[in-house]
């Protein structure tokens, strides 16, 4: 071996599987010949993968775990009783055949576990290496599962592997990412307020990336000395200075995701409520990396970014600017602040005029006409200002964004042709693998395109006509005095069409608004539920142009110009007509009616009766749905808490349509029917189902040999139906409900409550909401109005 310390050491294929042979005698454990042969081709996979700097073949390595024979089941226990090398084969084994990211890197471990131990290092690098990629698999908690956030795809490892180190060279970074955000919280954001969990969270997070480099580092460098830099600190100095040059503009305005909003930035005169109000620090979970073509039905991961935003967790709002601690923990203050808060939240979701944050429709037409003006005066000195403030209250762009130079000619959101310009935006949301279909499909596009004044286009799009931050706050003083509004501000033109279209625009809605004004999906899920002709959304923009443009100032012809109205429909991929969904449904009877023999007839018929309940209700299709708990079929009322994230789940009630309520009667008396032909086992959970007992299901199927009932799970469904479904995945039922919903003319709260898709700390029924049973209720109507369409048998 060389003897110098800097110098990459690598172990051939013979070593290793020699290691493996001493390790199996070494444990006094009885290793099956099943398992040494199974570490002895990771082994060697991983090994030709490093010295080729190439990333292993998924497929050599999910054919190592299906060949992978354990007979215990997964517990704590029994993962801890295996030698520590087995351990990670073990979570192998048990692992989908879709998680690549877990067999991967479980697979990587083993091999550096080889290393070390062929080196014959310290047992805590043993330990360590085993413990780092073991307890993210095993357990749930955020302790360990973060790592997944900052741990490559199969195809980024390609883009690492520059040096045999790679592996290496990949932690020490994402260690040296960490630890400066630490310093920057310290020494620039000294007036956040983070929680104890949050501090101790990345505490931990530097502590667990400092053993696995120290890990790797004794892997490939068993000759180096290891100096223990956190007690050095010019040592620690030096270890940050490489990351520095990089992502010290970043970090100083994004930290982990999040999003600074400055509100001095404006320097807004005083008692203005964005002015005065705290400056607030917004986080949102960080959106994972979807890999579409590596999904399995089997997966207990979301299936796309639709699902995911549908569960994602409300932002974590913290105040920078807190109040006295004798006033902070007055709990009369509390009561008062609720109230307050309580009453404002009802007020908006009422739709009435009372805020003082928004300004009077009269008002935004004057301020619209007064900017219409002004951009026509090219020798007035705020002319420039004019033309961004307009553009703004136009489109909902930021001010900041417009006034950007480059931002309107390449950032892509306008374009401007020979004789018409429009603001084009991709929805961002999962694109169908199938062509579109006008039989199948509600929706050919993803994308909404509205048409712009290309005069007022072309003019910002050069950099001189741009104006300044201070012509504008001028601007701004100057218009306040002329018209007698002290409430005017950046931020009330700014959000003026998406307040127009919310309000007082007929057949428009806040659903409608966020659509047009491209409200992240963080704040607007139902954003990727939608199913509208791009003519709709233009002629509910060009309604809210008309309603501000009263004086007709602004020469509005460019919205009805033919060059700007190509129509198309636009919004979910997912989203089928409701013809598609009737063949669909006559399709599973027959395959019902052609059922083999009683035990294929019970499974066929419970998945028939999943997908009704999942079309009729609109809820998440999670595993274990119907619990006998949560059903009353006397009244005709669903309890669901389908949003798996603890931090959010909330329990909101669906009505149950007669139809379904019909289905649901039959198939009780379906299971009775069933029962002189059950076994034991299964005749004994039919009776606990009736009786209502513990934690059981209404639906369910038939186990591999028919000995017992298990509750059904998504992958049942796409396994039974692979024939008949139109997607891989059932969500497709929720989009299409909340379609028809729409189309019927439910109102969006009702929508929004019964789908599960409230604003913030506005759950169906909560403290906050004004939303009650009896509205709830009525959408029981429309409920069986599509059941007749879809003309549901009983």
């Amino acid at each position: 071996m060389p003897d110098d310390g800097n110098q990459i050491v690598l172990l051939t294929d013979s070593q290793l599987i020699e290691q493996v042979d001493f390790l199996s005698v070494e444990d006094e454990y009885n290793y099956t010949e099943n398992w040494i042969a199974s570490l002895k081709e990771i082994a060697t996979l991983i090994n030709l993968s490093v010295q080729q700097r190439s990333p292993p073949l998924i497929e050599q390595l999910i054919a190592i775990k299906n060949g992978l024979l354990f007979q215990e089941e997964v517990s704590k226990k029994t993962l801890n009783a295996l030698p520590p090398i087995l351990q990670p084969l073990f979570l192998v084994a048990n692992l989908t055949r879709d998680e690549h990211k877990e067999i991967i890197w479980l697979c990587i471990s083993i091999h550096t576990y080889l290393l070390l131990s062929h080196h014959k290092k310290a047992k805590r690098h043993l330990t360590n290496i085993i413990n780092r990629f073991k307890l993210p698999v095993f357990f749930k908690s955020n302790n360990n599962r973060w790592i997944w956030e900052i741990l490559p795809k199969l195809d980024d490892i390609e883009g690492l592997s520059d040096t045999v180190d790679f592996l290496h060279r990949f932690f020490i970074a994402q260690l040296r990412k960490i630890a400066y955000e630490q310093e920057v919280r310290n020494e620039l954001l000294t007036r956040t307020v983070e929680s104890d969990a949050t501090i101790k969270l990345r505490s931990k997070k530097i502590n667990q990336l400092d053993a696995i480099v120290k890990c790797f580092e004794q892997a490939y460098y068993p000759h180096k000395k290891i100096t223990r830099q956190g007690k050095n600190e010019d040592a620690e100095e030096k270890y940050l200075n490489t990351f520095k040059s990089e992502i010290t503009e970043q970090l100083a305005s994004f930290v982990d995701g999040s999003t600074w909003i400055e509100n001095s930035y404006w320097n807004l005169s005083r008692y203005d409520i964005e002015n005065d109000a705290p400056h607030l620090y917004y986080q949102h979970p960080a959106i994972p990396n979807f890999d579409y073509e590596l999904y399995s039905p089997n997966s207990t991961k979301p299936r796309n970014i639709e699902e995911y935003i549908d569960t994602l967790e409300r932002p974590l709002i913290v105040s920078l600017d807190l109040p006295d601690k004798k006033i902070r923990y007055m709990q009369p203050l509390h009561r008062i602040e609720k109230n307050v808060h309580h009453s404002y939240i009802s007020q908006r979701e009422l739709e009435l005029n009372s805020n003082v944050r928004t300004l009077s429709v009269a008002g935004l037409k004057q301020v619209f006409g007064r900017l219409a003006i002004d951009s026509h005066r090219y020798d007035y000195k705020h002319n420039k200002a004019s033309l961004i403030l307009l553009l703004s209250m136009m489109t909902a762009v930021p001010v900041e964004f417009l006034m950007t130079t480059g931002f309107i000619s390449g950032s892509g959101l306008f374009t401007v042709l020979e004789d018409t310009a429009y603001l084009q935006y991709q929805l961002q949301i999962t694109d169908r693998k199938q062509e579109y279909d006008a039989s199948i499909h509600e929706n050919q596009e993803s994308i909404i395109r509205l048409p712009m004044p290309m005069g007022l286009i072309k003019l910002l799009s050069n950099e001189r006509n741009l104006s300044s931050k201070e012509d504008i706050l001028d601007y701004i003083r100057a218009i306040k005095e002329e018209i007698n509004l002290p409430y005017l501000s950046i931020v009330r033109i700014e959000t003026a069409l998406h307040i127009i279209l919310h309000r007082y625009i007929q057949g428009s809605n806040q659903h409608i608004a966020d659509l047009i004004c491209r409200i992240p999906a963080s704040l607007a899920p139902s954003t990727y539920y939608s199913s509208h002709s791009n003519d709709f959304l233009v002629n509910r923009y060009r309604q809210a142009i008309e309603l501000l443009n009263y004086d007709n100032q602004l020469d509005d012809s460019f919205i009805s110009q033919p060059s700007t109205r190509t129509d198309f429909t636009t919004g979910s991929g997912f989203a089928l007509t409701l013809e598609y969904v009737n063949i669909f449904l006559q399709n599973l009877w027959v395959w019902v009616g052609n059922s083999g023999d009683k035990e294929e007839r019970f499974n066929r018929y419970s998945a028939l009766v999943w997908i009704q309940f999942c079309l009729l209700t609109g809820t998440r299709p999670n595993n274990g749905l119907t619990n006998v708990k949560d059903i009353d079929l006397e009244t005709g009322w669903y309890e669901v808490a389908d949003k798996p994230n603890k931090v959010v789940k909330n329990h909101r009630l669906i009505p149950l349509c007669p139809t379904l309520l019909a289905i649901l009667k039959k198939y009780q008396l379906f299971l009775v029917d069933y029962q002189p032909y059950a076994t034991a086992k299964v005749d004994k959970m039919i009776h606990q189902i009736k009786q209502e007992q513990d934690e059981l299901t209404l639906l369910n199927i038939l186990s591999d040999n028919y000995d017992k009932l298990i509750k059904i799970k998504r992958s049942h469904i796409s396994k039974l139906l692979a024939d008949y479904m139109p997607f891989e995945d059932s969500y497709w039922t929720r989009h299409f409900l909340r379609t028809q919903l729409e189309k019927l003319g439910v109102s969006m709260i009702l929508i929004n409550t019964v789908i599960g898709h409230e604003k913030n700390r506005q759950e169906a029924l909560g403290q906050f909401s004004s939303v009650n049973k009896q509205q709830i209720w009525q959408v029981r109507d429309t409920f069986e109005e599509i059941a007749q369409q879809m003309n549901l048998r009983m």
